[in-house]
């Protein structure tokens, strides 16, 4: 079965093991959720693969795994956490050979709060908020897209979720890629971060914070949101973009990142 989506934020009905699904993660032992961006279908072909990659947090990779993404084609890496989350667990690709590394703090209300700020009442909702009220690090994240050229770019956050899926989303769709596949991108996580998923929820348990079951989750429906909120409000995420600072030459450029040259 196809994903399918309909009416404002209506029935969902999925199956994220069908062929079409092609953004698997790296084999990593130290991380769980490192995906391309390459392979979903667009107008003119498909996106490449080496040039975009999204990710959960890169504390505990391995030598291993850090010469599996060098190997890989990564060069940038542009880490979304808050400042507390990079000082209690700093990426270990900093200073790892030639790959830059640049940190843009979006703050989320959960992970960058350690779960400890308001919780929204969905993540759709937080999205949103991400992006009316991050306008200026996402405007600094798109340039950063621009400076690495065709060096390979990982992005990431702590779970590899919210606010990599929010720059994840407006990428794909830059590149011409349908709803239903930003969608299935999105959703991945919830497979992929299970373990993970898991460990923090003892974790906060275990310190008497007690957070909704959707803040772990990655529901179709809040992407569905999400996107609905671009195009009813901005028309597209070129003309999202385009309020952001950046212009024609920038945006044009942005929407061939994922595409063969």
């Amino acid at each position: 079965m196809e994903l399918s989506v309909s009416g404002e934020y209506g029935k969902i009905e999925d199956d994220f093991m069908d062929e079409k699904y092609t953004a698997k993660p790296l084999q990593l032992e130290g991380a769980s959720n490192v995906r391309d961006l390459g392979g979903y279908p667009t107008a003119n072909g498909r996106t490449c693969f080496r040039r975009l990659l999204r990710g959960d947090h890169l504390s505990a990779l391995t030598i291993k795994d850090k010469e599996c993404i060098y190997d890989y084609g990564v060069r940038y890496v542009v880490d979304l956490r808050s400042r507390m989350e990079c000082e209690s667990r700093p990426d270990a690709l900093i200073g790892w050979r030639d790959v830059q590394y640049c940190s843009i703090p979006m703050l989320d209300q959960i992970n960058s709060s350690d779960f400890r700020g308001q919780i929204p009442d969905s993540m759709g909702e937080l999205y949103i908020s991400l992006l009316e009220d991050s306008r200026a690090q996402l405007s600094e994240v798109m340039r950063r897209i621009l400076e690495a050229g065709d060096k390979g770019l990982l992005f990431h956050c702590t779970a590899g979720k919210d606010r990599t899926g929010v720059v994840a989303m407006l990428m794909l769709k830059l590149a011409g890629v349908s709803d239903d596949d930003v969608i299935r991108d999105y959703h991945a996580t919830e497979r992929y971060m299970a373990g993970q998923v898991g460990e923090q929820v003892e974790r906060l348990r275990a310190a008497g914070v007690k957070v909704p079951d959707h803040v772990f989750g990655a529901n179709p429906a809040d992407m569905l949101m999400t996107l609905e909120h671009v195009r009813h409000t901005y028309g597209s995420a070129e003309q999202y973009l385009g309020t952001l600072g950046l212009n024609g030459e920038e945006i044009a450029e942005l929407k061939q990142k994922l595409h063969e040259k």
